[in-house]
């Protein structure tokens, strides 16, 4: 019999694509494992450049030197308790008239106690005492300061009603001395009340004129910067005019420089405080 031809299939094509990825794979990963090594020592090394980081550690250090610390205080309590105890040696017979000595000077101590707790009794006592005492002489120091301070309530009513009775016998008196204007043997001028302030002037033609400021009150400290308009204003009065200058106390101090504006032949007056000229 004749044998039929056979035609395997040859798989080491397959087997060497196989181990071709195999390698490929492996080689990844390892750029992968190298990349993550990198990766991971840059963070560990931002990490402890980190605040935080840098705390955390000494926190660790200063935990570690504490576990030292304590291990050895534990192997001293472990070697103190291997030692002998004082009373390990000591008879019975000893260790009871020990034990009364202990309890004797502790009754002394007990007795110390209780009359020193006596004493501090008495001392609780009168320092309560005192304190009532205390408390009382508080309350009536307060009513002598409510007293005191009724007095001198009473004592500034008494000098605010004496500064007022001042106040007003001065505005009688005041009053009773008001200006009296009178214009004889001047027929041929006009008389014209000049009244002069700090801010300026307020100027009226006697007796019923209208009222002319030069100035806005409180704008400045001197009359002689509105001097002009009032020269000018009393230039263009008709006729002849004859100006009486009212000063207040303050505004006296400008008397030569208006006389020597306004000319010789004027009238001067001196107001009182709160006068009223118009």
């Amino acid at each position: 019999m004749r044998k039929k031809s056979s035609n395997p299939i040859s798989l080491f094509s397959f087997q060497d694509i196989i181990t071709s990825l195999t390698g490929i794979m492996i080689v990844v990963v390892l750029v992968i494992l190298l990349q993550l090594v990198e990766a991971a020592s840059q963070a560990v090394a931002h990490i402890e450049k980190h605040p935080e980081f840098q705390v955390m550690r000494d926190k660790a250090k200063e935990l570690r030197q504490r576990k030292a610390q304590l291990e050895k205080e534990l192997a001293e309590l472990a070697r103190a308790k291997e030692k002998p105890s004082r009373f390990s040696q000591t008879s019975v017979a000893e260790l009871n008239f020990m034990l009364k000595q202990e309890q004797a000077g502790h009754s002394r101590l007990r007795e110390n106690l209780d009359a020193q707790s006596k004493v501090l009794s008495e001392l609780l006592l009168q320092i309560s005492q005192t304190e009532a005492r205390i408390a009382v002489l508080k309350e009536q120091i307060a009513k002598e300061h409510e007293a005191t301070d009724k007095l001198k309530e009473l004592s500034m009513l008494v000098a605010t009603l004496r500064k007022r009775r001042q106040e007003i016998t001065e505005a009688v008196a005041r009053k009773k001395k008001m200006l009296n204007f009178e214009f004889s043997g001047y027929q041929d001028k006009t008389p014209v009340l000049v009244e002069v302030n700090l801010w300026g002037f307020r100027a009226k033609v006697y007796p019923d004129g209208e009222v002319k400021s030069f100035g806005t009150p409180g704008k400045a400290y001197t009359p002689l910067r509105q001097l002009g308009a009032l020269k000018e204003w009393l230039s263009s009065r008709p006729g002849r005019t004859y100006p009486v200058v009212l000063y207040r106390r303050e505004t006296w101090r400008f008397d030569a420089e208006l006389r020597e504006a306004l000319g010789k032949e004027i009238g001067r007056e001196l107001l009182g405080t709160g006068e009223e000229c118009f």
